[in-house]
């Protein structure tokens, strides 16, 4: 049976403090590169990414993270 409380539907999700530090600018070349290979397997991923790209709170954008 499917796992319905993953959503992003992938053998290695993104942990919160990976797209936290990706939004904050904190990854090494190779995170980065991590990231951005999750981002460009899932259309979800990627969306998920530039939509909170746009949030200037930190505290609200972690509350955001933790939601997905």
């Amino acid at each position: 049976m499917a796992d319905t409380g993953n959503i992003l539907n992938t053998e290695e999700a993104l942990s919160d403090e990976q797209l936290l530090s990706y939004l904050q600018g904190k990854l090494t070349a190779d995170e980065l590169h991590e990231v951005e290979k999750h981002m460009a397997d899932s259309s979800f991923v990627n969306d998920a990414v530039e939509g909170l790209q746009s949030f200037s709170s930190n505290r609200k954008l972690e509350e955001y993270v933790a939601q997905l």
